[in-house]
């Protein structure tokens, strides 16, 4: 597949309080890489703003004093963003893929809910309206915009360094502010999730930075006690790890379901569902403490279906013991794989369903 002769190609993550935008251009073997140009932005919201707790914005309460001034100034933020970046360059038009942080609707057209954020109606349409104003080049609408975990999930798919580059899909944990997921097969993303506040299983930074603070005065803020590798830190965040492995191995097991219910059954052993980890927490799998938990937690949920889970490589056992299978626990290889996925995601009607092969721009 081939962007029109001259064309950029941008990726945009932003949060209520955080525009990130890159130019995206495409490599000699068909991937998606992060170019130079990037530029990353504050978001700046009305003063007097006060954003309602996500769970009273997902109950759909009444709109917060300066609610629709604090979206219209997030929209604002983000194209002020692109246009910042694309300045000075020449050529044709742009295709723009937008990631929001926050839990949106089903067509990618309303941010339902964002933490310390407003909510945001007809957020494509307002963004398309108001590039345009700026004199952006858009060479189709913004449609819709996906979520962190889907951008994630697209870019360890299409990064020259994406830790699914090469193989036939999997589970996709965008570990951050908050706990997203995505299943993804080929180069399509299936199925995607985002946990609720204080719901079992959703243990993402905002959570964990609540529940350490819990109790804990005078105690230094979770980011710091971990980035001194402080010990019961560390086990705070074993635990939450521990949750996360559990919620990953039941999608595992639901996928495979599905899949053993469609002829074709899937192979024995063809194993579409490595588990790949990314995010800002990510980075803790490299502490023994917390992989061993994210481990255990896996583990403890395939032996529901142990003879299944053993078929398809997701368990072995070591000395009569039970043991995840070797790479089936990963970590995100691209950092910045957010911003390629949502610049994937811009194009997902003109990308070829299998693995990315050839096509250069």
């Amino acid at each position: 597949m081939k962007l029109e002769e001259g064309d950029w190609l941008v990726g945009v993550v932003t949060t209520p309080d955080r525009v990130e935008a890159q130019v995206v251009e495409w490599t000699p073997f068909g991937r998606l890489r992060r170019a130079r140009r990037r530029l990353v932005e504050d978001v700046m919201s009305p003063p007097g703003f006060r954003a309602a707790p996500v769970s009273r914005q997902l109950a759909r309460v009444s709109a917060s004093p300066k609610e629709e001034q604090a979206a219209d100034s997030w929209v604002q933020s983000v194209a002020g963003a692109v246009e910042q970046l694309l300045f000075g360059l020449r050529g044709g038009q742009v295709r723009l893929g937008v990631a929001v942080e926050g839990w949106l609707d089903a067509r990618g057209e309303a941010v339902l809910a964002a933490r310390g954020g407003p909510r945001v109606s007809d957020w494509p349409a307002r963004l398309t309206t108001t590039l345009r104003a700026r004199s952006i080049p858009l060479r189709e609408p913004v449609r819709a915009v996906c979520s962190r975990g889907a951008a994630a999930a697209l870019g360890e798919v299409w990064s020259p360094l994406g830790a699914l580059a090469g193989g036939g899909g999997g589970l996709v944990l965008d570990w951050g502010l908050e706990h997203c997921w995505a299943e993804v097969t080929g180069t399509r993303v299936l199925r995607e999730g985002i946990g609720r506040p204080g719901a079992a299983g959703a243990p993402g930074l905002a959570e964990l930075r609540r529940s350490w603070q819990e109790g804990r005065s005078g105690v230094a803020s979770l980011d710091v006690e971990l980035g001194r590798r402080r010990l019961d830190a560390l086990e705070h965040a074993a635990e939450a790890a521990f949750e996360v492995g559990q919620g990953a191995a039941s999608r595992l097991l639901e996928r495979l379901q599905r899949a053993s219910a469609q002829p074709p059954a899937p192979a024995p052993g063809s194993r579409g569902g490595d588990v790949v980890v990314t995010g800002g927490l990510a980075r803790l799998l490299g502490e023994p403490i917390i992989r061993a938990s994210m481990e255990q937690g896996l583990v403890q949920r395939l032996l529901e279906r142990e003879d299944a889970s053993m078929a398809e490589g997701w368990l072995e056992r070591v000395d009569g013991r039970a043991t995840l299978g070797g790479g089936v626990l990963r970590q995100g290889a691209d950092g910045g794989g957010a911003l390629v996925g949502a610049a994937a995601w811009s194009l997902r009607d003109r990308l070829p369903s299998g693995q990315p092969t050839g096509g250069a721009r």
